[in-house]
């Protein structure tokens, strides 16, 4: 039976608050989430109950979800879903949670994606794509 969970630690050089508009804005998440994509498209303001949406249109990849649980510089937890033309995934479910660092150097970004997973593949490709979002997060607010 596959893992439905995965883990993924990041340091960021930036205090609570700053990562915090980075990942709950739209123009935060904008400056940084598949920025080595042009044309994405980010729809993502954190308010608990409301949808959100990153779309590449060149790659044919849109991610949309809802907001689950805010709360500021400490917690969000949304729904996770891959549409597109031939697809619509299983709704998962992400959660993101903020620490500040021990020596007070910046903050610890913690990830934990669920799924309803049937095999280890979406797992390993979550893991894989959560390391190098978060370090394009980490290099971002460097």
């Amino acid at each position: 039976m596959p893992d439905p969970h995965i883990h993924v630690a990041q340091f960021v050089a930036a205090d609570p608050a700053r990562v915090w508009a980075a990942l709950t804005t739209s123009d935060g998440v904008g400056s940084w989430w598949w920025s080595h994509w042009s044309g994405v498209r980010v729809r993502f303001d954190a308010v608990a109950g409301q949808d959100y949406s990153i779309v590449a249109p060149q790659q044919g990849i849109h991610l949309v979800g809802r907001f689950e649980e805010v709360e500021p510089e400490s917690r969000l937890v949304v729904t996770w879903s891959w549409r597109d033309a031939d697809r619509s995934d299983p709704e998962e479910r992400v959660e993101i949670a903020l620490a500040p660092s021990g020596d007070g150097r910046g903050t610890e970004v913690i990830v934990q994606h669920s799924g309803p997973w049937t095999s280890d593949a979406p797992g390993e490709l979550n893991l894989q794509g959560w390391t190098f979002t978060l370090g394009q997060l980490a290099r971002t607010l460097a």
